[in-house]
């Protein structure tokens, strides 16, 4: 079976709540439970009690389902159609691989950093997400304190971001650090990033207004 790339992680229409730690630890935990059953999710997570489009790895039926019923193993004849009760153990065990969805956080970090009204571009090779601010040049680069952003949420060891205030010519002791940590912790951690990022956007902006007034 192969590796499953699922982005977005969150489907925030249904949320209606935003990025949030709890949020995106939620939806990771929620999609490797149920690949480990032998389900593929077609569609962001969208919370517990709201219908998931799904894949059975047991017979290729696509179905709609709650995941508060995925998680209890309900209905244990899986969905109308499906093998035999007695036939599924056996046909999970005999799956050609476990699998595995692979989120990095390159794309959990876009979106939480889109849902908060923030325009990103991602530098050549992962080295950096960037986050453009509006109304002037300066931008904000962010990286993963031990690799680029390229990794998965397990390998967190921390953010770093830098805010340099002359975009791509900003280089050196020219920008500065906006926010550090070494928390593996990925979600709160994330989500301590984003709010670091609106407080710099914000007052930013206020800057380039108060320049504009002066001119």
């Amino acid at each position: 079976m192969p590796t499953i790339l699922a982005v977005p992680l969150l489907d925030l229409t249904a949320l209606r709540r935003g990025y949030t730690a709890y949020n995106i630890t939620a939806a990771l935990k929620a999609i490797g439970h149920i690949v480990g059953q032998g389900w593929t999710p077609l569609a962001p997570y969208p919370g517990s009690d709201t219908l998931w489009q799904v894949r059975c790895e047991l017979c290729d039926t696509v179905v709609l389902r709650f995941y508060s019923h995925l998680r209890r193993g309900r209905p244990l004849k899986r969905h109308p159609g499906c093998l035999p009760l007695a036939e599924q153990a056996a046909a999970l065990a005999a799956l050609p691989t476990t699998p595995r969805a692979v989120f990095r956080v390159e794309e959990i970090l876009r979106e939480s950093l889109t849902a908060a009204g923030h325009d990103t571009r991602v530098l050549q090779a992962r080295e950096a997400l960037v986050v453009r601010l509006p109304g002037g040049p300066a931008e904000i680069w962010i990286n993963g304190t031990g690799a680029s952003i390229g990794y998965e949420p397990g390998e967190h060891t921390g953010w770093m971001a830098v805010f340099r205030p002359d975009g791509d010519d900003t280089c050196g002791p020219d920008g500065w650090l906006l926010y550090r940590s070494d928390s593996r912790t990925f979600g709160a951690d994330t989500e301590g990033l984003v709010k670091a990022v609106g407080g710099r956007a914000a007052a930013y902006a206020a800057e380039q207004a108060a320049l504009a007034e002066t001119v």
